[in-house]
This record gives structure tokens, C-alpha cells and sequence, in this order.
């Protein structure tokens, strides 16, 4: 699949705007969709289930977009009241229950019953600050809170507290957890950014932690080049490790320049620096065939999205400031849209980038072959005839991005059963021989 980088200015931009066009710069056309449903808050999260529904918060609202209708529950109705009345995160069980994080409390969703349950994992009224929630591939479920973390093995709670009276030793700020991923080992990341010490006084640089089941790792970001640092968003990418987004900051202050770290071969490498200075990077998602996807904004005040493709290149994609003035969180669907959620002054909005990320076979000309794939009855199955026509391997990954299987194109000759694996769109990334493109294939089972 070829990437053209166009390098032009639109005369109509304010000029503030046309100084910060990169490089790369993507004519597009985004979606905005305002619906009232959003509430008159700000979309904070985003996420796709199994199914490939496309799931978000904003407010006392936990919404569904099925690709052609929205729903929405408020929790409020249910008669539960939390702090604000306002959600901040939100994470999909095996079991198809929504898990939904507040300022002190956790909310339970059943979508087939429309039932809401109120948690208070630390079992206190105290200002938790919870930040991020995710779930494992078992149904454990993760919430971090700006002093520690609570896991949910679907019949309690533990609360884990990870407190240092000083920034000394492992040197990571006390009261200041963020994101939380889990990789595909089954094991917590959390990351921290850089701040000044609540009791302490002491600058302390931004960390990330890795949770394991017998030891604790702490990687400095200030160790690996990073001593003043964005608020770290963390991401799995498609092998199931994390990836995180870090910054540098310009002499004056204001301008950041972003890089992009993925954990690989046990240590920590950058990716590279985004073209584009912005003011602040709040989200990274990496969809199905690898590109990296980042959302943040420009300053003044500009919402934008950065691509990177698997082989290095950067494309910049700017939203309408007057549609949307800030954007929280982005993800993709399987019909490969790209949505990043945000708001406008005190309303709720999520914009659309359509079909981006998925390759069409009809952009593959000879001698490359264009492949296909058959799945029914649980079995997948390729053509011999296409099989055998180039070497290389498919890897097979789920609508959230997790690898399922790896396999020759002998294997799919033969075909493969896969009944154990859950109902839902699936793609199979083909590499081929050497100098063919790269091609995905979406398949539902």
C-alpha cells in the first residue's frame, strides 16, 4: 500500500495554523457526531468490544455506536450518585459486562439487563483520583487510582497500594498512577508523569512500572533520555507489550516534541518523533496492521491526530477546531475508522476518520497475488491456489488488536479450526514474499 505525503498550505487556515502545518499533512474528512446523548460533558474513553461496537463515557453516560445506531444508559436514572456524576474510563470483560472508573468508584454494566452495580473497591470515601481501567483475557479487571490499584476477579477485590515516603531510590512520584495496561504475559504496566513531590519538594522524573508476579520494575523515564515528560498514555501494540508516549520539552517551555517507546526485546526503544510540535499527546492506539495512531493538540488550541505507518513515515490529520476544541482518547473500529472523543466548550463530541487503516486487494497488481479468505464453520481456509503462490506468514489478530495465531500459508491451504475462538471480526495480516505489500484481510467468524 503506497503513502504519498502532500506538502501544501490551505489559504482560507488562520495564519497561527498555517505556521503549524507539518510536514505530511493528510487532506481528510472527519465525522463529527454531537449527538445528545454525549451528555453536556466531555467523551473521556473509548473502546471497541468483541463484537466491534464502538463503546464511550462522557458524563453519567455510558454510550454504544453499532455502526448505525447510538445508545446510552445513565446511572444516574439507576439511582447511584458518585462523585461529579462523571465518568472517566472504560473497559470491556470477557463475560461482556462494561466496567466504568469515577473520581472515587467503579460502576458495573450489564448491556442485556441495563443494569448498573456500584463498587467502592478501597472500601473508603476517601479522593481515590482513579484514572484508568482495563481487563484481562481471564476477566480480571484493573483500576488505577493516583495512589495505588484494585483488581476484580469477578468475585472481590484487592487493593494494592503503591506508596514511596520520598521520591529518593526508586524515584517515583507518591499520588500520581495514571494509565495501566496488561500485557500479554497477563501482567500490570502503570505509568506515572514527572511532577514535584507531594510532601517532598523534590522534582521527580516520570516512571513507568511493571507489575510482575514476583518483582517490581521501574524504568526512569529521565534514565532513558526523557527528564521532562507528558502525561504518559500507554498502549498495547500488536504483540501484546506496551508502548508508551513520551515528550521533550522545548527551552521556552511550551513547545513538545513527541516520541513514541515500545518495550521489545526487554528494554525500551523509540519509534521516533512525531513530526509535529504539540502542546499536549493524551491518547495512542495502534490499529491492526500496525499503524500508530496519536491525538493530542497543537497550541493554540488545535486538535490533531498523528499516524505513524509500520515503515516509519508520519502523517498529520488536523480536526475542526470550531466541531471539536479537545480531544481525550481515540481507537478504531473493524470497518477501519479511526474515532477520537472530546468536547466543544461543555459538549460531548466524537469525530469519525473513515476506512484508513485496512489495504484492498484491488491496490495489489502482478506479480504479487491479491488473497482471500473462507471462515465457516469455524474452520478458516485460504484457496490452494493462492496459498502456494508466494512464501511468507499470516497473523491472525481480534478486533482489540491481540494476536490470535500465527501461521505459513501451508496452514491455510489446509485450513485451521478455530471454534474455540469467541464470535466476532477477526483480520489475517499477510506478508508475502519479498517486495509484495503487505495485505489485511477482515473476516467474521
Amino acid at each position: 500500500m503506497k503513502h504519498y505525503h502532500r506538502f501544501h498550505l490551505i489559504p482560507v487556515l488562520p495564519l497561527w495554523m498555517i505556521l503549524l502545518l507539518p510536514f505530511g499533512q493528510a487532506q481528510t474528512s472527519w465525522e463529527y457526531h454531537q449527538n445528545p446523548a454525549f451528555h453536556p460533558k466531555a467523551v473521556l474513553d473509548l473502546a471497541t468490544d468483541a463484537g466491534g461496537n464502538l463503546w464511550y463515557v462522557s458524563g453519567s453516560v455510558l454510550g454504544r455506536f453499532d455502526g448505525n445506531t447510538w445508545t446510552s444508559s445513565d446511572f444516574t436514572t439507576a439511582g447511584i450518585q458518585v462523585q461529579y456524576n462523571f465518568l472517566r474510563s472504560l473497559a470491556h470483560a470477557p463475560d461482556g459486562k462494561v466496567w466504568c472508573g469515577a473520581f472515587d468508584r467503579v460502576l458495573e454494566y450489564s448491556p442485556g439487563a441495563n443494569q448498573w452495580v456500584l463498587h467502592n473497591p478501597f472500601n473508603s470515601a476517601t479522593n481515590l483520583n482513579g484514572y484508568a481501567m482495563t481487563a484481562d483475557p481471564n476477566g480480571k479487571l484493573y483500576w488505577s487510582t493516583s495512589n495505588g490499584w484494585a483488581e476484580w476477579n469477578g468475585i472481590q477485590w484487592t487493593r494494592n497500594w503503591f506508596y514511596f515516603n520520598t521520591p529518593l531510590g526508586n524515584g517515583i512520584e507518591e499520588y500520581s498512577f495514571r494509565d495501566v495496561v496488561i500485557d500479554q504475559a497477563g501482567e500490570a504496566w502503570f505509568v506515572t508523569p514527572g511532577s514535584i513531590g507531594f510532601e517532598t519538594g523534590f522534582i521527580v522524573p516520570a516512571g513507568i512500572i511493571h507489575q510482575s508476579a514476583t518483582d517490581t520494575s521501574v524504568y526512569k523515564m529521565g534514565d532513558l533520555g526523557y527528564p521532562e515528560v507528558l502525561i504518559l498514555p500507554v498502549a498495547l501494540n500488536m504483540q501484546g507489550y506496551p508502548m508508551a508516549l513520551v515528550g521533550t520539552v522545548e527551552q521556552n517551555g511550551q513547545v513538545r516534541k513527541l516520541h513514541v517507546l515500545s518495550f521489545e526485546f526487554g528494554a525500551w526503544q523509540n519509534l521516533g518523533e512525531a513530526p509535529t510540535q504539540t502542546a499536549t499527546g493524551l491518547a495512542i492506539y495502534q490499529d491492526p496492521i500496525g499503524n500508530i495512531w496519536i491525538a493530542g493538540q497543537n497550541s493554540p488550541g488545535q486538535p490533531v491526530v498523528i499516524r505513524r505507518y509500520p515503515d516509519g513515515s508520519w502523517e498529520t490529520y488536523l480536526l475542526d477546531n470550531q466541531k471539536i476544541s479537545d480531544v481525550y482518547t481515540i481507537t478504531g473500529t473493524p470497518d477501519g475508522s479511526i474515532w477520537v472523543g472530546g468536547r466543544l466548550d461543555t459538549q460531548g463530541v466524537l469525530a469519525r476518520l473513515p476506512g484508513q487503516f485496512i489495504s484492498g486487494t484491488n491496490e495489489i497488481s502482478a506479480p504479487c497475488p491479491a488473497f482471500s479468505l473462507v471462515c465457516s464453520g469455524g474452520r478458516i481456509l485460504m484457496p490452494a491456489s493462492l496459498s502456494g503462490a508466494a512464501e511468507g506468514q499470516c497473523v491472525v489478530y481480534n478486533s482489540l488488536g491481540q494476536q490470535m495465531t500465527i501461521l505459513s500459508m501451508n496452514d491455510l491451504a489446509e485450513g485451521i479450526n478455530v471454534p474455540h475462538w469467541p464470535s466476532g471480526v477477526y483480520f489475517a495480516k499477510i506478508e508475502a514474499k519479498t517486495g509484495c505489500p503487505v495485505q489485511t484481510i477482515r473476516f467474521i467468524k
